[in-house]
């Protein structure tokens, strides 16, 4: 484009296409940077908000005792198998 300016055979769309080009790298450069901002400031509330508390219901009961893997399941008769793929 210098080189055209100087020898005097610029043209408009020579001159001023490169122009356009420029402000809308720049308007994706700016919305790049308001979102990387946003997603930032958004993390960061979210780093302050509290988890919220399990209610009892959500609760489960552990306890320390593995289960009994011979012990037929509730309901299971005598002459049931201990689960479905069990072979008499």
């Amino acid at each position: 484009m210098a080189a055209k300016l100087t020898d005097m055979t610029a043209t408009g769309i020579e001159v001023y296409v490169g122009q356009a080009w420029i402000t809308l790298g720049a308007a994706l450069a700016g919305a790049g940077a308001i979102g990387l901002a946003l997603a930032l400031a958004l993390a960061g509330a979210a780093a302050l908000v509290p988890a919220p508390a399990r209610t009892d219901d959500a609760a489960e009961e552990w306890t320390d005792e593995a289960p009994d893997q011979d012990a037929a399941p509730e309901g299971a008769g005598a002459d049931e198998p201990a689960y479905a793929g069990a072979r008499a």
